[in-house]
């Protein structure tokens, strides 16, 4: 039974991986109000037809790298929990001083790369 439903949960794991190899997600901040620094987060998913169409923007999306638009892989939950803590990481660093770069599982810090 318990192993019955590991499968299960891994088929759908491996469902909603392969639906998300092609999107992407385009996340944009609101300031309505800059004295409260009150920020809406606005996200939009979109399915592209190709990897190879997602693959064209992904290398074209360092062209809004200064505007406040950013575009991101669709990933799973756990895939987004450990990107959100790298980010959280590498912002505490940069504010400490320390340059930084958070890539997918991976951090840059003090000159090296670490999982």
């Amino acid at each position: 039974e318990e192993n019955r439903m590991r499968q299960i949960e891994k088929i759908m794991d491996m469902r909603e991986k392969k639906e998300k190899r092609k999107n992407i997600v385009i996340k944009k901040r609101k300031k309505e109000n800059i004295r409260d620094e009150v920020k809406d987060l606005i996200r939009k998913m979109v399915k592209l037809g190709s990897k190879e169409e997602k693959r064209e923007i992904m290398k074209r999306k360092s062209i809004l790298k200064e505007r406040v638009e950013r575009i991101e892989d669709d990933w799973t939950c756990n895939k987004r929990r450990i990107q959100f803590n790298l980010r959280r990481i590498a912002e505490e660093k940069e504010r400490e001083g320390t340059r930084t770069q958070a890539t997918y599982r991976h951090i840059w810090l003090e000159g090296k790369w670490r999982s």
